[in-house]
């Protein structure tokens, strides 16, 4: 009887252990983890493994991106921050990244608020932000970046900072004016033509727009020879056949000039051609007769 009270006791005490085990398997992240790994965005890793394997750098992105990205409001990626599953943060500084991004990686991390690779030796053209209307923070600062700034980042409806400075891009400067916009610097590139007078550009120093030697206009005390100032006033245009009118008016007053004299000229001429003429007919007139009465006398 012993041992079976025994026995018995024993066995209670496994399922009190199996019990507590299996608690506290059920509040560990583990079983967060079986429920929600399928829960994150597939579109969203796709496009960061596609950075990834874009990239190279000293953090091994290889090993340290892996699984899914977000799993709620955590993650285990480095320099990423999520928010219901959803990345939110891309932040990559000085980690030496080398090669160029993916033209259109970022289409997919559509509420995407900051984007940072400050410090790093990415070349190539800028990343595409359209329709990135969460974005608020772009930095890209201290990169080798060439091509253009494109127009398209004067469409970020919430953008609050955007360096670009210590590049190499070229071309002009969009039309920025969100009035959103408080933190903008673009020097040190190889930007140029004129500093486009919006309301929101004129709102930063000389600072932000500095060793951009082919840049002109304000806040740069550099004018731009290129553009001819503004006519006073505007001047009648010239008649549309005046030269014709007076070379006509020209010949005119030559002929005018000239036409007394000639006359004057030619009518003694004509007059002396007419004498000869009748002194001809009259000479040979007489010669004939002359030689009809010679031949009616002779026979």
């Amino acid at each position: 009887m012993k041992l079976v009270v025994h026995h018995l006791h024993l066995h209670h005490n496994d399922l009190i252990i199996l019990l507590l085990i299996f608690l506290y398997l059920s509040s560990s992240p583990l079983a967060h983890l079986s429920v929600t790994i399928n829960d994150y965005y597939p579109e969203e890793r796709d496009a960061l493994i596609e950075l990834r394997d874009s990239l190279i750098s000293n953090e091994d992105l290889h090993t340290k991106w892996t699984g899914p990205p977000c799993i709620q409001n955590d993650t285990k990626w480095v320099g990423i921050s999520c928010s219901n599953g959803h990345v939110i943060h891309l932040s990559l500084q000085g980690i030496h990244l080398k090669g160029t991004l993916p033209p259109t990686f970022l289409q997919n991390l559509t509420l995407l608020t900051n984007l940072n690779f400050h410090n790093n030796s990415i070349k190539g053209p800028l990343p595409i932000l359209t329709n990135l209307i969460h974005l608020e923070i772009v930095v890209l600062s201290h990169n080798k970046f060439s091509g253009t700034i494109p127009c398209e980042f004067t469409e970020l409806p919430n953008l609050k900072t955007l360096e670009l400075q210590h590049n190499l891009l070229e071309g002009g400067i969009p039309p920025f004016d969100q009035s959103t916009l408080t933190v903008f610097n673009i020097s040190h590139n190889q930007l140029s033509g004129l500093i486009p007078n919006t309301s929101v550009l004129r709102r930063f120093p000389k600072s932000c727009f500095d060793h951009n030697s082919g840049l002109c206009g304000k806040p740069l005390k550099v004018p731009c020879p290129f553009l001819p100032p503004p006519p006073r006033h505007r001047a009648p245009p010239p008649p549309h056949h005046s030269p014709p009118t007076q070379n006509n008016d020209e010949k005119k007053n030559i002929l005018k000039k000239w036409s007394v004299p000639m006359i004057a000229a030619l009518v003694p001429f004509l007059v002396i051609v007419g004498l000869l003429f009748c002194y001809y007919k009259i000479v040979h007139k007489r010669d004939r007769e002359k030689k009809i009465n010679n031949a009616v006398l002779y026979n």
